[in-house]
């Protein structure tokens, strides 16, 4: 599996991903457990959510825009510290995406910072 995460970087192996339904546990309410879906988040948000984010938006479009806050708090965190932002519009997007999702607030609470960091820094507004 790490194998895999660690090459597979295309939009073709995101969509076949989403296609073996890999995602489904980490676009719910719940946490999942396990290494798997840990190792899926990462990678979602590690490769694909600033290098490809309107491919990376239209999966969470498609899995009904909720998050497991496992891939919350990975998608904050790579958002917080990429080398690769987003450019502002796109960045704007995910911060109103994860700010307006359903996930429960002490994870929200803890990344927030980090959004807050990178609008200010890139001037943007909420």
């Amino acid at each position: 599996m790490n194998i895999f995460t660690k090459y597979a970087e295309s939009v073709e192996w995101l969509q076949w991903a989403e296609g073996k339904g890999v995602f489904k546990p980490l676009f719910s309410l719940n946490n999942p457990s396990g290494e798997i879906s840990s190792v899926f988040a990462k990678w979602f948000a590690e490769k694909y959510v600033c290098r490809y984010p309107e491919d990376a938006l239209a999966v969470v479009q498609r899995q009904g825009q909720i998050f497991s806050p496992l891939l919350w708090k990975n998608i904050a965190v790579n958002l917080g510290f990429s080398e690769s932002i987003p450019e502002p519009t796109i960045l704007a997007k995910w911060v109103e995406i994860l700010l307006t999702a359903p996930i429960y607030p002490s994870t929200q609470g803890k990344s927030l910072n980090f959004y807050y960091k990178s609008v200010v820094v890139l001037n943007m507004p909420l």
